[in-house]
């Protein structure tokens, strides 16, 4: 951790302009030797944003009373790299986080109340791209395909849109097309059927052990692993600002979707939960992840699909049944858990069957 040495220098010397840098490089040094490349690069997106120089060098009052507390936040990281007990550092950086987060709101409140009506400060609108130098159009296609296949809304047997209905869909040309469909045969989801177009078929595993020989197609799978994680960790809080702002309506409406036995119950239930996030970060994070998490539905829904279904339906049922009694904090675990059950899954999935060993280094994060 390159921040270190430079953390403890500026815990020593205490509060001084410019200290609190170090604290918050070595919490990016921590999160990028994690493993899981998604956490690092959102919690450096969140450092364009968050003005944290006002609050911490031109503030006198969030100093006074956060800066100025008995532990500061660098000694608070510091004794988390010491210690080994995952529920300790947990509560730690959430006690420390929720700290933070009580000083600036606190602190908003007082200048609304101390100074002068100030003219409306526009800036730039937040963003986080996690496909970035990535994000090619062809696929963009294949992953917006493969989500339509797991779906159902293209099922076995059923010809896919035509090249030039296709290319006028995503506004790409014909022989992008051609590519993302090209791939798509390769992973086993289609066949092209001269003059006929391009059939869905039963997905190959044949094809897809054939795939896991390929670099590219391995750095997919441990990117929709780490996906997965960050939703485990990010649905329950999303979930819980969603929760009290579902109508009695909205939750009749659901609970009528949820009858087909084919459905995804789980996509319905997030995309219900995305409707009543107003926080446009939070919104945004959620929406990228959704479309990192596009590129696995086969192997979510395909292997042995009516068991994994049949679980998946029964807990957003229950969890379903908890929001319309008022449970929300049960609601919130029990989509999470989805989440969880889906990592854990797909982790012994690609460990066992596809030799992906790099997955089982990835942690399932534990339930506090």
């Amino acid at each position: 951790m390159p921040h270190y040495k430079q953390a403890m220098k500026a815990l020593r010397l205490g509060h001084a302009p410019g200290g609190w840098r170090f604290s918050k490089l070595l919490g990016y040094d921590i999160l990028r030797i994690g493993g899981n490349s998604l956490f690092s690069e959102l919690y450096s997106t969140f450092g364009l944003y968050n003005k944290l120089t006002f609050f911490t060098e031109d503030c006198p009052y969030f100093s006074e009373h956060f800066l100025q507390g008995p532990v500061s936040a660098t000694s608070v990281i510091i004794d988390i790299l010491k210690g080994d007990d995952p529920l300790t550092k947990y509560n730690q950086l959430s006690s420390m986080y929720q700290k933070l987060t009580d000083s600036i709101e606190n602190t908003l409140n007082y200048l609304s109340e101390t100074t002068p009506q100030c003219p409306t400060q526009t800036g730039l609108k937040f963003s986080w791209n996690p496909m970035r130098g990535q994000d090619y159009y062809y696929s963009k296609i294949i992953d917006d395909l493969n989500l339509k296949i797991g779906l159902g809304e293209y099922s076995v047997g059923m010809f896919l849109p035509s090249e030039k209905r296709l290319a006028s869909q995503y506004d790409v040309s014909i022989s992008t097309v051609r590519k993302a469909l090209s791939e798509l045969e390769q992973r086993g989801f289609a066949k092209k059927l001269n003059g006929k177009g391009t059939i869905v078929i039963e997905p190959d595993d044949t094809k897809l052990h054939q795939l896991a020989f390929n670099s590219g197609y391995v750095e997919k799978a441990l990117r929709y692993l780490h996906a997965l994680q960050l939703m485990v960790l990010i649905m329950r809080p999303a979930a819980l600002v969603a929760a009290p702002q579902f109508t009695r309506e909205e939750l009749d409406e659901l609970a009528d979707r949820f009858t087909s036995s084919d459905s995804i119950y789980l996509a319905d239930i997030l995309e219900s939960i995305m409707k009543h996030i107003t926080l446009d970060p939070l919104y945004i994070i959620l929406s990228e992840i959704n479309h990192l998490l596009e590129w696995g539905h086969h192997f979510v829904y395909y292997p042995s699909k009516e068991h994994t279904l049949l679980h998946l339906n029964k807990q957003v049922i229950l969890a379903l049944q908890q929001l319309r009694e008022g449970n929300v904090t049960s609601f919130a675990d029990d989509i999470a858990d989805c989440y969880r059950y889906n990592l854990v899954r797909m982790k012994k999935h690609m460990v066992e069957k596809y030799k992906f060993y790099n997955a089982a280094n990835i942690r399932v994060p534990e339930k506090y």
